[in-house]
């Protein structure tokens, strides 16, 4: 896992010098994934749509809307991640508990897994420049609120979510964690990325573990001794899976935050 740690830390390191996301001179663009119809949001079972970037790269994504959708509004956009590497079920998982069936009237929501065959799954170049044009898709489609979007990671997916937000800033406004159970991509280069992301950062952590409660609490004050935006909170007397989160909480209690007229 460490080694894992430095791969991370190097990957974003090197963002500022090679992560142009253009075509070579020359070079033909692969068909890229036409729009798809978006999934409604009192779905049973997630049916997740394929995607494929101009580089080739292909992953699945699911896109659920608010109920009573206007084409001519502008709505903020949740583009989550539930894990770092492809995990279809955990990703689904996350879909039926924190998503659907939950009356939501704001938030466009993109919930996406992890191409299959790449290495580290999201955690490469290739992968987050796949990404890029998912969401530029997204802003082709609908209106989004500041044209940006909100990136949220679940427990391991909170490292491309963090990684991401500082490479891609130009496409995000906020950033949430849910869940995290590992705060080992929070050393001091990790803090030092931190240090520059110029928008809101929401830790949704359980408050019954009290050894990781203790280790988030230090993470949030590292973070704002480095002038980072951040509101930690807490669901006291939750269970593992956070169930105070679960059935809407999740959306409401991030509207109350991000959403400025809540």
């Amino acid at each position: 896992m460490k080694n894992l740690y430095v791969v991370l830390l190097l990957f974003i390191g090197m963002a500022a010098s090679s992560c142009s996301g253009k075509l070579s001179e020359g070079q033909a663009e692969p068909e890229v994934s036409k729009p798809v119809k978006p999934t409604s949001v009192a779905l049973e079972e997630p049916v997740f749509q394929p995607f494929k970037a101009h580089n080739g790269v292909a992953f699945t994504f699911l896109k659920l809307l608010p109920e009573n959708y206007q084409a001519d509004r502008a709505y903020p956009a949740m583009l989550v991640f539930p894990a770092m590497e492809q995990h279809s079920d955990k990703a689904k998982w996350l879909v039926k508990k924190l998503f659907a069936n939950n009356h939501n009237q704001d938030w466009i929501i993109i919930v996406v897994d992890a191409p299959k065959d790449r290495k580290y799954g999201w955690m490469n170049h290739p992968a987050h420049h796949a990404l890029n044009d998912l969401m530029d898709q997204i802003k082709e489609e609908h209106s989004i609120d500041q044209d940006r979007f909100h990136f949220l990671g679940y427990e391991e997916g909170s490292r491309p979510a963090f990684s991401f937000a500082g490479m891609s800033r130009s496409y995000v406004q906020s950033l949430s964690f849910v869940g995290v159970k590992d705060w080992g991509e929070m050393d001091e280069r990790g803090l030092k990325h931190a240090e520059g992301l110029a928008m809101p950062i929401l830790i949704f952590a359980n408050g019954t573990d009290k050894g990781l409660l203790a280790k988030t609490k230090v993470v949030e004050e590292e973070l704002k001794h480095r002038k980072a935006k951040i509101q930690l909170l807490i669901q006291q007397e939750d269970t593992e899976d956070l169930e105070s989160l679960q059935a809407g909480g999740l959306l409401t209690k991030a509207s109350k935050v991000l959403l400025h007229h809540h």
